[in-house]
């Protein structure tokens, strides 16, 4: 990894989990087709194949080493308390800043977590399913409100519906627009064979060569 992709493991004096560091991160990227550098914040990925040919092409392979944010890369480093660029009272500050779990719920059947704030946060398996967007007729149909039905039923009648089938009326439109339909084939046809004689756009007599 180092040689043919660059990819190095910082502060790794202070490293006192290899093993595991490892295996997550390869559970992240063969298993969780999450970048390691975009961190579930830039494009979805639904192969280990699509995850890896972007992070040799952006050069993402590289680990992210924002401390403050990744509560679990604390679990294989040694405490911060021992490294020789800490400042007081940081990892104070640092704690207080991380989200309590105790806050957070989850639905084991929807597989949604509901964060503080009331928003709810979806699997990354079903995001096929968040990006689905009904279209407006759609809508219009399932809803129950009444102006909504009653524009439907305008555009309805106005398309020539009047609720019953077989009234007279609806047949008399029906035999109307028949025979407008057989006048049209009739002029277009009585046009092609005029036109098919000498009036064509660039009709040029067979003569006077």
């Amino acid at each position: 990894m180092t040689k043919v992709h660059g990819f190095f493991i910082p502060d790794v004096e202070f490293l006192v989990d290899l093993r595991g560091l490892i295996r997550y991160l390869g559970e992240k990227v063969g298993a969780g087709n999450v970048c390691l550098w975009c961190n579930e914040k830039g494009r979805s990925f639904y192969s280990t194949e699509a995850v890896q040919s972007h992070m040799t092409d952006k050069s993402h392979c590289k680990l992210f080493t924002d401390w403050r944010r990744l509560r679990w890369i604390l679990n294989v480093y040694a405490n911060r308390s021992s490294y020789p660029d800490r400042k007081e009272g940081e990892d104070e500050e640092m704690d207080e800043e991380l989200p309590d779990d105790r806050n957070l719920e989850c639905d084991e059947d929807t597989l949604e977590l509901t964060l503080p704030s009331g928003a709810k946060v979806g699997h990354r398996s079903l995001v096929r399913y968040y990006k689905q967007r009904f279209g407006t007729q759609r809508a219009l149909v399932l809803s129950h409100n009444t102006k909504a039905v009653g524009r439907v039923l305008k555009q309805y009648k106005a398309l020539g519906w009047g609720g019953d089938a077989g009234s007279s009326s609806t047949l008399q439109r029906q035999r109307d627009m028949q025979f407008v339909q057989r006048m049209k084939s009739r002029w277009m046809l009585k046009m092609g064979m005029s036109n098919n004689a000498n009036k064509q756009k660039h009709f040029r007599a067979q003569v006077m060569f």
